[in-house]
Formats: C-alpha cells, sequence, structure tokens
C-alpha cells in the first residue's frame, strides 16, 4: 500500500497537548465498525484480520452499519465493574468512566444546533444521519472531550439549561429512532460556543474547535478503510451477479457514503483505499443517489 501525507489541520495549539489519541475499544452496544457480509476465519487469516471480523480492534474505521440485530458475528466490548468511577486506564469502560465528548453541532442549511454527549461522536453522527457530513457543517461543529461521563453530562446540562429558551422542534430528516429529536436550538451557534470554549478554559478539559479536523485525524491514523472497502467493493460485485441487487445496492450507497465522508473533511483517498475501489468511487460512484 502506498503512502500518502494528507493535509491535516491539527488541534488548536494552546489545546493540543492535552490531546490524546484515538486508542480505546468502543463501549458495550457500540456497532463501531462497517457491517459487510461476514467472511469466516480461515488458516490465512491475521489475528488482526479477524480481530476486524469480529469488531474487536481497538479504533476500527466507523462506516454506516447494516442491521446489527440480523448480523449472529458481531460483538462488543464489555463494560468493566459498573461502580468503577475511574478513567479507563486498565482498558475497562464503565458507565461513569472513560472518555467522553459533548458536541455542539450545526446545521448547514439552518441556524439550528444539536447539543449533546456520547462516547463517541462518529456513532452519533451516523445514528442522527446517513450524510451527516452534508446534513451538519462539520467545520463549525466542536467537541469537548472529558476524562468522565459524569462531567460530559454536567457541560450538557449546563449547554442546555442557557439555551433553553431557543429551543426549536428537530429537523424532520432526523432519525427519530435514534433519539435525535430533542436537544436542538435555534439562533444559539455562537453561544454555545463561546460558552464551551469557557468551560473548557475553567474546567480544563479539551476542546476540539472543528470536528471536521478531528475525524481528518482520526480517519488518516486509522488503516482499516483500505480493508474494509476492499471487501466492501468485492461483496458488492459477488452480491450484484449473485441475485442480491437490492443488498448490493444498500452496501453500495454505504460504500460511498463512507468515502464521501472521508472527501468532505478533507482526507485524501490515495492510499488510504485500494486503486480498484478509488477508481469505482471517482468512476461513477459519487453519481449514487
Amino acid at each position: 500500500m502506498s503512502s500518502c501525507t494528507p493535509d491535516i489541520t491539527a488541534v488548536s495549539p494552546r489545546l493540543a497537548t492535552a490531546a490524546q489519541p484515538c486508542g480505546q475499544p468502543p463501549s458495550a452496544g457500540t456497532i463501531a465498525s462497517p457491517r459487510i457480509p461476514a467472511r469466516v476465519p480461515d488458516a490465512s487469516t491475521t489475528q488482526q484480520q479477524e480481530n476486524d471480523m469480529l469488531d474487536m480492534s481497538a479504533e476500527p474505521f466507523i462506516a454506516p452499519a447494516l442491521d446489527a440485530a440480523a448480523d449472529p458475528h458481531l460483538h462488543a466490548i464489555p463494560d468493566g465493574p459498573a461502580d468503577a468511577d475511574q478513567p479507563a486506564a486498565s482498558g475497562w469502560r464503565t458507565l461513569r468512566s472513560g472518555r467522553c465528548f459533548v458536541y455542539v453541532l450545526p446545521c448547514r442549511e439552518s441556524d439550528t444546533i444539536k447539543v449533546g454527549f456520547a462516547r463517541d461522536p462518529l456513532v452519533r453522527l451516523h445514528a442522527l444521519h446517513t450524510r451527516y457530513f452534508e446534513f451538519f457543517d462539520l467545520d463549525r461543529a466542536l467537541l469537548v472531550e472529558t476524562d468522565y461521563v459524569r462531567d460530559a453530562r454536567a457541560i450538557e446540562r449546563r449547554l442546555k439549561q442557557a439555551l433553553a429558551d431557543d429551543a426549536v422542534t428537530a429537523p424532520l430528516s432526523v432519525r427519530e429512532a435514534a433519539g435525535g429529536r430533542t436537544e436542538w436550538f435555534g439562533g444559539a451557534w455562537s453561544r454555545a460556543v463561546a460558552l464551551a470554549e469557557r468551560i473548557c478554559e475553567e474546567d480544563g478539559h479539551v476542546l476540539h474547535p472543528q470536528l471536521s479536523a478531528w475525524l481528518r485525524v482520526r480517519w488518516f491514523r486509522d488503516a482499516a478503510l483500505y480493508d474494509w472497502s476492499q471487501q466492501a467493493l468485492r461483496q458488492i460485485e459477488f452480491l450484484s451477479f449473485n441475485g442480491a441487487p437490492d443488498t448490493a445496492q444498500k452496501l453500495r450507497r454505504e460504500l460511498k457514503n463512507a468515502l464521501d465522508a472521508c472527501d468532505a473533511v478533507g482526507l485524501r483517498l490515495e492510499g488510504k483505499v485500494p486503486g480498484a475501489v478509488l477508481a469505482w468511487y471517482r468512476g461513477g460512484a459519487r453519481a449514487l443517489a
């Protein structure tokens, strides 16, 4: 695989020293790796490939998921003791410990923002909208990173209280099943940003002022996109010629969405995906509905 050096916008210099690399496993119940028809491990399968199949790699590339309930091959990292209230130094995550993020997501086409917190912002983005990178303005979106879930919950509560008078109805295109119908506010982006910045300065939390840059760095560090996109393209071809065109079309859209997301945040795909995938993407996949 060839290498490339995309133009990566780093975390704000005044906060960069506090930032930590993405390297913790997904929390229990989180679907954090792409869903394609499962491949059974064989003698030639490496440990890393098998881990990717079983959803147990440390920081897998997150792509839109197929129906998890219908896939018996899905596994999640279990939580540790429920009463532990320490950062996840041991590798275990609990309901109260482990890295967490408060997010402020401004819509691209309206003066509306979504406020909330999540263990993994990317999983949350996927749940809210399949084309989240178009629906939200990721250049203006921000994250506040905390070591404890309780801190993220407190920050979210503080933001919601400060913006309560500006609460609005959620956009209709947001998935109601994802719990995305609440915590929307109109005309409040600048005040939300100012309050988030002040909270970080007062309490020492890490501010990621540009979500698009956070995603770009995360995906640049993640090697799973190469293998996943290669397997996805092979599955698309197999399904297309073996009587499953609808499933092939669904996977085709998911692969396109994943590559569109990388392109939207400025990540160069050369060297991050196989040449065949890049040719497929540039040869007409972008025109898919």
